[in-house]
């Protein structure tokens, strides 16, 4: 588990700069009102993804494992083809007629960028779920950097006065990651209708649909905010908000990929075979490392939003600056609640996570639409930090009967303590650096990020918190030494 986290993190640290860096352009590429609209294209697609191919994912991911021989993998690609093929021509119909109908091409162009973006993002996570780790990192940063090239190509050809150049760049991008990914796994070559199963069909569904639910409670949690900023305020204020709240979420979404997600196979296969308690304890291990990334990244991005935003985005989006901190802190608790709800995933019964997530959405609707009015943009920031801090609770006091999320409090509070001080740090740079003209803003944001660093390192080493890495380290360089 901590070796795969340890080969992710890296690469998902390259590919979201990358990131940064594809959202940094588009604030250059697009004017507001157009950015607004591709922002608003691309959360309408992650939507979705949640209710018509997240099930496949969850499933896919989820049975993946018990299909690694010769015949199971032509079973299971046959069986996962077919049902993705029907969910491919269903989205892809309904564009078109949506377009037919309203004459606009933005909604079929969507259609394509969801199926493109759905077969991409399952075949990532069928790459990391049968070991093929490296090959899903390459994927990853193959996908961001064609969609940045894409993207700058399309603008020079037919410029940015519409969000067509970002869209078809995700499609152009998502289409070539997700057809590298398919050859390694073999998965046309596996692919026949006579391995079609309907019992592996049926335990597709019956673990997947049910989630169809909860991943509604979920998308409404995760993104109704930007569709009420949108409504409240206009695609011009929508842009700087979802521009500025995607830096936070693209950067714990790598972390989610790297070190959440990378801990599942460990807690299928540590409660398949030693039962609960392995797989609590192995779940408390994840969580530990969840939070030796996550708190120093949640805590240094609202010490440095400001600079940040000034050196990544035109002068239009830098009143959102804020935005990034507070969003940073909302998906700490995001992505810790994935942890707390596997519990719920490994006994297979998700129901009581629909329940969760939706009385969470209800907070959030509530709590966006009143903070909004009452404080602007920001205010929606605020609204999702309050949802997303309320699931999290309401799923551990909900899960108590079922699983037993503890963390280990002392080892806790040592990280805790480290990251505060790495932001306090990275915060005291960046306001009181004496300098002044052009580029201060990067200078100061690379000093902060760097002296927050060596001090969260080195509270850690002095705290003791890291001698578990240490001695893995020092074990491993014996090995090499031995052999």
């Amino acid at each position: 588990m901590t070796r795969n986290a340890l080969i992710l993190m890296p690469a998902k640290a390259l590919e979201g700069v990358l990131l940064l860096v594809m959202s940094a352009l588009y604030t250059r590429m697009f004017p507001p009102v157009v950015n607004g609209q591709y922002q608003i294209t691309n959360t309408t697609v992650l939507a979705l993804f949640l209710v018509s191919a997240a099930w496949l994912y969850n499933a896919s991911a989820r049975f993946v494992s018990e299909y690694r021989s010769p015949e199971g993998e032509k079973k299971f690609y046959s069986t996962f083809m077919l049902a993705f093929g029907v969910i491919t021509c269903v989205v892809l119909a309904l564009g078109a007629l949506i377009w037919r109908l309203t004459g606009n091409l933005l909604f079929f162009a969507g259609s394509m960028m969801l199926t493109t973006y759905s077969l991409f993002t399952i075949m990532n996570g069928l790459l990391i779920q049968t070991d093929h780790i490296l090959v899903s990192i390459g994927v990853s940063l193959l996908d961001v950097a064609g969609k940045i090239l894409c993207a700058a190509l399309l603008v020079g050809l037919r410029g940015g006065d519409t969000p067509y150049p970002a869209v078809f760049a995700a499609v152009i991008s998502d289409l070539v990651a997700s057809s590298v990914a398919m050859a390694v796994l073999h998965v046309v070559r596996n692919t026949r209708r006579r391995h079609f199963d309907r019992q592996l069909l049926s335990s597709l569904l019956a673990f997947g649909v049910p989630l169809i639910g909860m991943s509604i409670g979920t998308g409404l949690l995760s993104m109704v905010d930007r569709y009420i900023v949108t409504f409240m305020k206009g695609d011009a204020q929508a842009a700087v908000y979802m521009t500025n709240f995607t830096v936070s979420s693209g950067i714990f979404g790598m972390i989610a990929a790297a070190v959440v997600r990378a801990t599942y196979p460990s807690l299928i296969a540590s409660y398949a075979a030693d039962g609960k308690a392995a797989a609590e304890k192995l779940l408390a291990q994840g969580t530990r490392l969840y939070f030796l990334i996550a708190m120093p990244a949640a805590l240094g991005l609202f010490a440095v939003c400001q600079p940040l935003a000034h050196f990544m985005f035109e002068e239009t989006y830098w009143p959102g600056a804020n935005i990034i901190g507070i969003a940073a802190i909302a998906y700490f608790f995001m992505d810790l609640t994935e942890y707390a709800i596997k519990g719920f995933e490994l006994t297979k019964n998700t129901r009581p996570v629909l329940g969760f997530s939706l009385t969470a959405a209800a907070i959030k609707i509530a709590a966006t639409f009143a903070l909004t009015y009452l404080m602007g943009i920001q205010g929606a920031a605020w609204g999702t930090l309050i949802a997303f801090l309320a699931y999290f609770l309401i799923v551990v006091v909900g899960m108590r009967g079922t699983f037993r999320f503890r963390p280990d409090g002392k080892s806790t509070a040592r990280i805790f303590c480290s990251a505060a001080a790495c932001a306090v740090c990275a915060y005291l740079v960046c306001t009181y650096l004496p300098l002044e003209g052009g580029g201060v803003s990067v200078i100061k944001t690379v000093a902060g990020v760097c002296t927050g660093g060596l001090v969260y390192v080195a509270c850690l080493l002095l705290s003791g918190e890291m001698k578990p890495e240490i001695e893995m380290l020092r074990q491993a360089r014996r090995n090499r030494q031995g052999d």
